[in-house]
């Protein structure tokens, strides 16, 4: 019998942009916390037997997957369609309009895209970008048995993970390492 892969989705680790509660850094660093939080991932993993690490292509994904890198000995593939919504602006966002999108999307409007910035991802440019690349990881390791650790964005895994989710699947939380926020 096949043993069923285990797929583990996260949210990369503090980043200066969290931090700051800012969309005004295009591409931030890890904080010292976020640091930490990457560190203390192999032990939250642990005794999983990691098959694969993916991330997104940002210095923040990537600094993420390093102590797991280094802790199961397995390359992390970037995969540039797991990145955080295009905003449009190289991070540059006005707050108000910011939310009006995501309240517009809520109600069910998926082609709405930022205000003021043209070539912005609306909901449905970015399920149709990030769920392939999803369903794509899903189907290469489904019958790998072992752990398959995706590290990708907030936006991006919350908004595209209803669209992935078979009927009858549930999805769980676990709680994540030294309080860090999903």
């Amino acid at each position: 019998m096949t043993e069923r892969a285990e797929f583990i989705f996260l949210r990369h680790a503090e980043s200066m942009a969290n931090a700051q509660a800012s969309t005004q850094i295009a591409d931030p660093i890890l904080t010292p916390r976020g640091l930490q939080e990457a560190a203390s991932l192999p032990d939250w993993i642990a005794p999983r037997n990691v098959k694969a690490i993916y991330t997104s292509n940002t210095s923040r994904a990537r600094a993420t997957t390093s102590p797991l890198e280094e802790a199961y000995g397995v390359k992390t593939v970037e995969v540039s369609d797991i990145d955080e919504w295009n905003l449009g602006m190289n991070g540059k966002v006005d707050q108000w309009k910011f939310q009006e999108m995501l309240q517009s999307w809520c109600q069910g409007n998926l082609d709405v895209n930022l205000e003021g910035a043209p070539n912005s991802e609306t909901l449905r440019d970015l399920i149709a970008r990030v769920v392939p690349a999803y369903q794509a990881i899903l189907k290469e390791h489904r019958d790998d048995g072992g752990a398959v650790i995706v590290v990708g964005h907030g936006g991006a895994i919350s908004w595209t993970m209803p669209s992935l989710r078979p009927a009858g699947c549930h999805l769980f939380r676990r709680p994540l390492p030294m309080g860090a926020t999903r």
